[in-house]
């Protein structure tokens, strides 16, 4: 549908020999971050993700550390980074003046693939599954980058733990105001979170 066509738009296909999408070209890791200067305050697309249920799993430290490359990863080829991995969770940042669309768009590659994930990984079970909260906003920089903290952070990550179905995106009105038209269907609304609107990836996919 549209999504398929999006993703293909923004340069992945579909690898039928390895079931999952890929992207045409390599792309340099983080490229265009720039040099961010300590003590600045930066506007960003925060992204807090946990696994659902994450005592049901018996080899806890392998297979969270599997989730962990496998985040990292597909937020890097969208030019996202990881700043925080706590466990079977962690907080990933994207930067730049289209980083909202390359956050949503890496963030449903990762659940687009997550059957994928679980194959290789968890192929007797039981199911991995993830919730994802994205919220729009600005955080002080600092290094480390894992001491970075600010409330709109704090807001990507009670999206995630309140609002979120499993296996699901879910994101702030300040993300939806900045989508790409073609991911609009895409989402339904949520209920609300303190008076600010939510809307909820699955309406039509």
């Amino acid at each position: 549908g549209a999504l398929l066509e999006l993703l293909e738009f923004e340069s992945w296909k579909f690898d039928r020999d390895l079931r999952q999408f890929v992207r045409d070209q390599a792309m340099e890791r983080t490229a265009d971050w720039g040099f961010m200067i300590e003590g600045r305050e930066y506007h960003l697309s925060f992204v807090s993700l946990d696994v659902v249920g994450s005592s049901e799993f018996k080899t806890q430290d392998q297979i969270f550390s599997a989730l962990r490359d496998y985040v990292k990863n597909y937020a890097e080829v969208w030019n996202g980074r990881l700043w925080h991995w706590m466990g079977d969770g962690g907080m990933l940042a994207f930067h730049g003046s289209d980083g909202v669309n390359r956050c949503a768009i890496s963030m449903i590659s990762i659940l687009m693939n997550l059957p994928v994930f679980n194959m290789k990984y968890l192929p007797e079970g039981p199911e991995l599954r993830v919730r994802i909260g994205m919220h729009y906003g600005t955080a002080t920089y600092k290094k480390p980058v894992n001491e970075i903290f600010s409330t709109d952070m704090r807001t990507a990550q009670r999206v995630e733990s309140e609002i979120c179905p499993p296996n699901r995106l879910a994101i702030t009105g300040s993300v939806y105001t900045f989508l790409k038209p073609e991911l609009y269907a895409h989402f339904k609304p949520g209920p609300p979170l303190d008076r600010m609107e939510t809307h909820i990836l699955g309406a039509r996919t």
